[in-house]
């Protein structure tokens, strides 16, 4: 099991009652998988409600996330420390089912007896441009913020986002491992065949201030 390191102390920002900035400090795997001088995801960008820790609002793009993958469940110690566990059920998809899976939710909360996910039941698979704003860049393997992000998987993450150059062939994934980015430095170009196995995390938009307290809503 690789080392926890703590990298670069950021203030947070209280937000009162019961919304606050997220921990002060970014989290990488270990002391040798910290690169660049520049975080891309602090962790006061993000915001955590205590009385909902599952999920991680995003003050830059009113988004909210699932902070655990697909397939696995968060906890918190009686220190707070935060961690994804398997819950037994599938946690890697082909692109068909991880948008199947995602619709599901949908679904049951339109249901007549409506049943909600993580009190939500509007969430999605991301598309590239979302998902690529979580990579951090100041870490590799996973590229991420595990501090925002625990136990992410240091591996591709499907999008909604079909590749242009094929029909039904290929659709693009985010790489967790390397955070690997194109040449213009902006979304990652990597991609899979759609029946390969891959890991998802789910997000929905903000929509009202009263559905993300303390954060700008998305335009």
């Amino acid at each position: 099991m690789r080392p926890i390191v703590k990298v670069i102390a950021i203030l947070g920002l209280a937000l009162g009652g019961a919304i606050a900035a997220h921990s002060a400090e970014l989290i990488c795997s270990s002391s040798s998988n910290v690169r660049a001088s520049h975080q891309s995801t602090p962790s006061a960008r993000f915001v955590i409600n205590t009385s909902n820790a599952s999920v991680a609002i995003d003050k830059l793009t009113g988004m909210m996330w699932e902070r655990c993958s697909l397939g696995f469940t968060f906890q918190a110690n009686a220190a707070g420390v935060a961690h994804c566990v398997d819950s037994g059920t599938t946690n890697r998809f082909s692109w068909r089912d991880a948008l199947s899976a995602a619709q599901a939710i949908r679904d049951q909360a339109s249901a007549v007896v409506p049943v909600l996910h993580n009190r939500y039941g509007d969430w999605r698979v991301p598309t590239m441009k979302e998902l690529s704003t979580i990579i951090e860049f100041q870490c590799w393997d996973p590229s991420v913020n595990l501090s925002v992000f625990p136990d992410t998987q240091a591996g591709p993450y499907w999008t909604s986002t079909p590749a242009e150059d094929a029909v039904a062939i290929v659709a693009h994934v985010v790489d967790f491992f390397s955070g690997g980015i194109s040449i213009q430095n902006s979304a990652p170009q990597s991609s899979l065949n759609i029946n390969q196995l891959s890991y998802v995390r789910l997000v929905r938009t903000c929509k009202a201030e009263v559905d993300c307290p303390g954060m700008p809503t998305a335009q």
